[in-house]
């Protein structure tokens, strides 16, 4: 093991003026406080982003199951070190020659970053010195450990020693289970392909798969978990993407956050008639101007509402999720909430909502690299804006435009006609009884208009915990999206 050191100019990659983002600088990769939140949902999303973008564009590429069996080819080829925090890493082995000699991992753990001096220091690890001061075969020695997770590893060598001195060899000692632990760390063949969020590679690798269960395991969001999931918004959208991709199967099941755990959720497959009308409606919706993405959003999350039975987010919450998608490529404009705490910012109605829109885009990037991945036609092509543009202090800080409010009101004016139609409807079949025993119904529909006309909601919507629940998201005395915002 060495102790490498290496210098850099300014402490990170991709620093500099004129209004350019450090992507490592030293804000970025470190932060004093603790955090309660999980991982930022979309991690990989911008991490893939940031490296398409880069010099590393060319030689950056996703591959199909596990990374860590190509990385260590490509690393063994070249003499290369890989930056990782698995250990499977070490138990990869070079077949002779200098480079697969000289070839290390470094595990993130170890990294240790002096943003004054510009340096960065490790312990580099290098399996074929390793394997040779142990006398042992890494991959066996791997092999014995899982076998008896408990071993001290000076037990584990005395067993080695004893097989070495049998005289059968390791494939005679242990035969088939070892064979089979053995082939996991045999080098792949072939190369990836285009960069692709993770989990959604993940589903478009089963393609083709005959045999293999479909499923998708969605981010994991940031959502209020006494509350419905966020991700019933876009299941529409995701489900034509599946039609697409598995027109054979019955159903793929979604894996997500459900109540306080994690469960599976079925979603059908569209007949081939179905998903291409669906699909032709998608498309066309992407054309009706700069606004269409904003416009779908908001009406997606307005719609989940309507099939709840329950009303839609406050109006200025919608505004905020249409000024996310319209506001991109505006100047950044705050309002005087900046003023306001972190905790009366992110109530949890809001924070609810974000994740919604974080749901909607994800499932229409979803759509859009399926479409890449099954038709070679450039007129079925979806553009979805980059994960950037889901960014927390634009949502809770920045001035909703006048486009941005003209918007929601035509969607509100779309759910409330739906409501008027349906509540119709409801009083034709019980003999023309208005809603709110007797009430009028304009009177009996108040509360609702006022949540969505930018005022109060209406006491008598809200039960005691949902009014608490909406003044502040907190857990112990501290806002758990403190850290978002500032």
């Amino acid at each position: 093991m060495d102790r490498s050191t290496s210098g850099g100019g300014g402490g990170g990659g991709g620093g500099g003026g004129d209004g350019v983002v450090e992507v490592f600088s030293e804000k970025a990769v470190y932060t004093p406080k603790s955090c309660l939140l999980p991982s930022p949902p979309f991690l990989m999303a911008a991490t893939f982003a940031a490296l398409g973008g880069s010099e590393y564009a060319g030689r950056t590429s996703t591959v199909p199951g596990e990374a860590e069996g190509y990385a260590a080819r490509d690393a063994i080829a070249t003499g290369g070190i890989v930056l990782t925090s698995d250990s499977d890493l070490l138990l990869f082995r070079g077949e002779g020659g200098d480079e697969a000699s000289t070839w290390g991992v470094v595990m993130f753990r170890d990294v240790e970053v002096d943003f004054p001096a510009g340096k960065i220091s490790a312990h580099l690890f290098r399996p074929d010195d390793i394997a040779k001061g142990l006398d042992l075969e890494l991959a066996f020695l791997g092999y014995l450990s899982h076998c008896n997770p408990r071993a001290s590893f000076s037990t584990i060598r005395e067993r080695c020693a004893r097989i070495a001195e049998s005289g059968k060899g390791v494939e005679g000692e242990m035969g088939r289970k070892w064979r089979e632990f053995a082939a996991g760390y045999t080098f792949p063949e072939g190369d990836g392909g285009r960069l692709v969020e993770p989990r959604i590679a993940e589903v478009l690798s089963l393609r083709g798969c005959v045999g293999r269960k479909k499923e998708m395991f969605m981010p994991m969001l940031w959502e209020d978990t006494s509350r419905a999931s966020a991700w019933d918004v876009g299941r529409e959208v995701r489900a034509l993407a599946y039609s697409l991709l598995f027109p054979a199967e019955m159903s793929l099941e979604e894996i997500s956050r459900r109540g306080h755990g994690i469960s599976g959720t079925p979603v059908g497959i569209l007949s081939a008639r179905e998903a291409k009308r669906r699909l032709h409606e998608v498309i066309s919706e992407s054309r009706e101007g700069e606004n269409w993405l904003a416009r779908h959003t908001v009406r997606r999350i307005v719609g989940v509402f309507a099939a709840r039975k329950k009303p839609p987010p406050h109006t200025s919450i919608l505004e905020s999720c249409a000024c996310l998608f319209s506001g991109s490529n505006r100047p950044y404009i705050t309002t005087t909430t900046r003023k306001k705490s972190a905790d009366a910012r992110w109530t949890w109605e809001r924070i609810q909502t974000f994740a919604m829109v974080q749901a909607a885009w994800f499932s229409l990037l979803l759509l859009s690299e399926v479409l890449k991945e099954t038709t070679a036609d450039s007129k079925t092509r979806l553009e979805v804006l980059p994960v950037e543009t889901l960014d927390g202090r634009r949502f809770t800080d920045e001035l909703p435009g006048v486009g941005d409010r003209a918007l929601v009101r035509e969607v509100l004016a779309e759910y409330f006609e739906e409501v008027e139609e349906g509540e119709g409807e409801d009083e034709r079949g019980e003999g023309g009884i208005e809603a709110g025993g007797g009430m009028p119904k304009e009177e009996a529909r108040e509360g609702v208009w006022k949540a969505v006309g930018g005022k109060a909601r209406k006491e008598k919507r809200r039960g005691p915990m949902e009014k608490a629940e909406a003044q502040r998201a907190v857990i112990g005395e501290g806002n758990m999206f403190s850290a978002l915002v500032g």
